[in-house]
């Protein structure tokens, strides 16, 4: 059987480094503890999902790029603000290895900007079937529909369901 992962988060040094000294463990890492799950479960593929938005996810892009060149099984996203979002920053990250983009909205500034992006960067996100992962909730989620119908192709992921209540 041939499994794939629909979400997960890879970070260096991951989670460990917010607890307590006492209680840290460095090794094995997230990538290697995933590794095993994914060996023992036969996960083939995994959606990792990019966050820069807090300090201990800072440079988790170059991160991702990096295991992408050495672990098969990770088919990254690459966290961007909206303002970020070019054709020539687009073109850089699938030379790096990303198959998407991953955003989270959740201010009137974010949405303003996503509102903003060309035509011409959700055009070539559908045109390569990108998958665009977004975490947001609420009437946030209106934004999209002009987008989506002007781009029906777009691949958007709903992440955590919305972040119901």
């Amino acid at each position: 059987m041939r499994r794939a992962d629909a979400h997960i988060h890879l970070f260096m040094p991951g989670y460990a480094a917010l607890l307590p000294e006492r209680c840290r463990r460095q090794d094995p890492s997230e990538l290697t503890l995933y590794s095993a799950y994914a060996e023992q479960y036969q996960i083939r593929a995994a959606l990792v999902v990019g966050y820069e938005g807090e300090p201990l996810a800072a440079g988790n892009n170059r991160y991702l790029a990096e295991l992408v060149a050495t672990h098969a099984w990770v088919r990254p996203t690459a966290f961007l603000f909206p303002a970020a979002l070019t054709i020539s920053s687009l073109e850089q990250l699938q030379r790096e290895g990303f198959v998407g983009i991953s955003l989270y909205l959740f201010t009137a500034d974010d949405l303003r900007a996503l509102s903003e992006v060309p035509e011409a960067v959700w055009r070539w996100l559908a045109q390569r079937r990108w998958l665009v992962s977004v975490n947001s909730r609420g009437e946030a989620w209106s934004t999209w529909l002009p987008i989506l119908e002007r781009q029906p192709e777009l691949r958007l992921l709903i992440s955590h369901l919305g972040l119901p209540p």
